[in-house]
């Protein structure tokens, strides 16, 4: 049996509140699409004349009356200190209606009203957003005006183009017909306008899109000049922007008074930007997804002016991918406390969802961040994408292969100049020797070493990473992360990476380990192709014998089917694709692509071995053994026999009952705990996706935080780095910039709070009480209070600075005692023998 409940809200006996009916359900939850929620302005006085409010829940009848389920009476004081904290109430029937006990219970929330609370109560609407969004791209042209449209002329034999979207409106003369190399000055200068947008407080990153190269044309009548509209969609944790569309370009610029500019704050230490090119498209029809790129910020240094060139591709996580152009960016990040950037993934990151209000909107922020193709759905291809992933992670016996025979054969790695010259030692091998001769004499360090491994296999990863000659593969050691947490901030200078630096040397690698790859497939294959002829053989001799067949039942064939093959490969599909995603994250951690995890990890499992080296293990295995044995197989045991086991009495029929009852009981309980807990996440979450909806769109995109591409992106070797030095500022200068000059603010779709949650706003200025602005060090020295200001590090990064400590002095424990150890039992033994002898 269901109802459709409704609520009605009465103070005394006039109603000020009824929610709408839920239809068909006896758990109903009210969001603000019910009307959940309402503000009631009353006297302290006449709320506790009144005696509190009564809540009538009531079942939705069309045609009759509504019938009454039960009554929920909240006192006066129980209001009047509420401070929104969620209350529950046992329904109780009506009085002089029904004596019966009524089942359900309501919950409620109240608080008093804030301002914020006002305003979202007097301003709401189901048509009205309390949040900007970020506004569609306008295309300029349509498919008549692009055919009549000249984007090129010829003055003094000078080729020039024509400014798209449009010229400078500080110079339009000057700058709405350029030459290309005009068009590529221009480009690279600083932005004029910037998008402040995001809710992290780590730090900030600043992008700029510059161009685009190579794009395939979208559009039809390309001989006629309807070229591809391009624009960029910019997705990072919960927010998203736009670039201007360029017109009926296949190499398409951004112009620094464009809308190209977007200043991104980060949340979390292994968010992505997510980017992609798509072609406009007006109406109904679909914005076309040329392709997408993901921009991996974790082992990027802060100070650094990067410009980087990505190949852009339909998706990252599917076989088969062609590139279809590239895209330019330039980007620079701003890490203001470094310590709380690292320590930031230890927490894990919190569900992140972008919302918008249309259709075509939705579906171009999920192919920003999952590719054109949609892997959730049923595919062939999809499924065998991953069997084709899982394959290839047979390439990490390659790794381990020549990981033992650098480990076995003391093959030199660690390159060091003495007189001159380069000399490779072997460090591993001698660390590898040093270790197993400890433990050989000290198995009780087995635990220790354990742990150790683990340490020194993410160690030798980050270095072989580290000694890559592309250095755009490269990541953080794990000194740098270390010097972060120790002292906030990385004493290791900003990247200065030239065009093409190591290109060379980085594909000679790559060629050659392709070709052991190739190399190794033709292995398999020509023992796959040689398997083959033997089982043929010997099927051959097995026919001549006849089969060989125990099975006298009679056989039937299967029946007809509409999908034989989906209800069994899609449950399948689903579960490798869990499988590989998992997988993927494992990989990247590994390889140091979660550079901070990677950290975390290595550094828990040095203090890990250290501690192991101080608990005696032989000594706890002994006497927990002893005891043991002393306790279950001694004679006594008899005594447990003769004087409790064979005095237990069978359990009767009463007993067993009683017992079973208890057990229900306990049962019961504990899964009424784990409903009411359940309940407990669907409401909050029903709750919050309905306010989203409201403030920003019904449709939801959960956008990834942790990399779970089966492709990473890196830049192509055309791209560049270079140290960054801000401009001195003076203090007007400094106070315009922070108050917003020349900047647009979006902001994120993070929510805090309950019943009406806010946004959780950064202001463009946050200068502290007592101080001009939240930057001194950006100032010049010639002006008042210019320099750096020395801030006071938080109770988080003390005890990070504590547990600093700690870990060094681990690791250096952790490597010198067994040493120490060592040499000094062998001084003791020759010093005893040299006195013997």
């Amino acid at each position: 049996k269901t109802s459709d409940p409704f609520v009605v809200c009465l103070l005394g006996r006039r109603e000020v509140h009824r929610t709408k009916h839920i239809p068909a359900t006896l758990d109903p939850i009210w969001t603000v699409k019910t009307n959940s929620l309402f503000l009631l302005e009353v006297e302290s006085e006449k709320l506790f004349i009144e005696d509190g409010m009564k809540f009538l829940v009531k079942d939705f009848d069309q045609f009759g009356s509504n019938e009454t389920l039960g009554l929920v009476h909240v006192p006066p004081k129980t209001l009047y200190q509420a401070n929104g904290e969620r209350m529950e109430f046992k329904l109780q029937p009506v009085p002089g209606k029904t004596s019966d006990e009524v089942p359900g219970h309501l919950a409620i929330r109240c608080r008093r009203a804030t301002a914020h609370d006002k305003n979202f109560m007097e301003g709401f609407d189901s048509s009205v957003r309390a949040v900007a969004a970020p506004k569609n791209p306008k295309v300029h042209n349509n498919a008549i005006k692009s055919i009549v449209t000249k984007y090129h002329r010829v003055e003094d034999g000078v080729k020039k183009f024509k400014a798209r979207p449009g010229p400078d409106p500080k110079r339009v003369e000057e700058t709405e017909w350029m030459t290309k190399e005009q068009i590529q000055e221009e480009v690279m200068k600083p932005s004029h306008f910037w998008t402040d947008a995001g809710t992290g407080s780590l730090g900030r990153i600043f992008l700029e899109i510059l161009s685009a190269e190579g794009l395939p044309n979208m559009d039809t009548g390309s001989w006629l000049g309807n070229l591809t509209d391009s624009f960029v969609s910019v997705v990072y944790e919960d927010t998203f922007a736009r670039t201007d569309v360029i017109d009926d370009c296949l190499d398409p610029v951004w112009l620094p008074w464009s809308n190209r500019a977007f200043i991104l704050n980060i949340g979390h230490a292994s968010s992505q930007i997510f980017l992609g090119i798509f072609d406009f498209d007006s109406g109904f029809d679909p914005h076309d997804l040329i392709g997408r790129v993901s921009v991996d910020i974790t082992n990027l240094r802060p100070n650094t002016e990067y410009l980087l060139s990505y190949n852009i591709y339909p998706s990252a996580r599917i076989s088969g991918r062609d590139a279809y152009g590239k895209i330019n960016i330039r980007l620079r990040l701003e890490v203001p406390d470094e310590r709380k950037l690292a320590m930031s993934v230890l927490e894990p990151p919190l569900p992140t969802y972008v919302n918008v209000k249309k259709g075509k909107d939705f579906k171009v922020i999920r192919q920003t961040c999952l590719g054109k193709h949609d892997v959730e759905r049923y595919s062939i291809d999809y499924l065998k994408s991953y069997v084709e992933e899982l394959r290839e992670y047979q390439n990490v016996l390659m790794y381990i292969q020549d990981a033992a025979m650098t480990l076995f054969l003391w093959r030199g790695h660690y390159t060091m100049k003495l007189t001159g010259k380069k000399i490779e030692l072997p460090l591993h091998s001698l660390n590898a020797f040093l270790l197993a001769i400890t433990l050989v004499e000290n198995p009780q360090y087995y635990p220790s070493f354990c742990f150790a491994t683990i340490c020194w296999m993410m160690l030798a990863v980050m270095g072989w990473r580290h000694d890559n000659p592309n250095e755009w593969a490269r990541c953080h050691t794990f000194a740098e992360i270390l010097e972060k947490v120790f002292f906030g901030k990385c004493r290791t200078p900003p990247h200065d990476i030239k065009p093409f630096q190591g290109f060379e040397e980085a594909k000679k690698a790559l060629e050659k380990w392709m070709k052991r790859i190739v190399d190794a497939e033709e292995k398999a294959q020509r023992q796959y192709i040689e398997a083959q002829k033997e089982e043929a053989e010997r099927q051959k001799e097995l026919e001549e014998i006849g089969e060989a067949d125990a099975d006298i039942s009679t056989k039937v064939g299967g029946g007809i089917s509409i999908d034989p093959i989906k209800a069994a490969l899609y449950p399948l599909q689903l579960l490798l694709g869990e499988i590989c995603r998992v997988l993927r994250f494992v990989k990247h951690v590994i390889y140091w692509e979660e550079a901070y995890f990677s950290f975390w990890i290595t550094a828990a499992s040095a203090f890990l071995a250290v501690a192991c080296l101080f608990v005696p293990w032989f000594f706890i295995i002994r006497w927990t053994a002893r005891i043991v044995v002393w306790t279950i197989f001694g004679p006594w045991m008899k005594l447990l026999d003769v004087f409790y086991v064979s005095k237990l009495k069978p359990e009767t029929d009463e007993e067993r009952l009683a017992r079973e009852k208890r057990e229900r009981e306990l049962r019961k309980l504990a899964t009424a705990q784990a409903v009411s807990q359940a309940r407990l996440v669907r409401e909050n979450a029903a709750k919050m996706r309905d306010m989203k909806k409201v403030m920003f769109g019904r449709f939801a995109m959960k956008v990834p935080i942790l990399k779970q591409d089966r492709y990473s992106d890196l830049p192509l070797p055309d791209s560049s780095a270079r140290p960054y030095k801000e401009k001195p500022m003076t203090l007007a200068e400094l106070a315009m910039e922070e108050a917003g000059y020349n900047r647009k603010r979006l902001p994120g779709q993070t929510l805090v709070g309950d019943m009406i949650p806010r946004v959780e706003t950064e202001t463009f200025t946050s200068a502290p009480t007592g101080r001009a602005t939240a930057s001194p060090q950006k100032l010049s020295k010639s002006t008042p209070g210019g320099g750096a200001t020395k801030k006071q590090d938080s109770t988080a990064s003390a005890y990070a600075y504590i547990g600093s400590v700690v870990v060094v002095a681990g690791v250096v424990t952790f490597f010198g005692v067994p040493i120490l150890a060592s040499y000094s039992e062998q001084l003791g033994t020759m010093i005893r023998n040299f006195r013997s002898g």
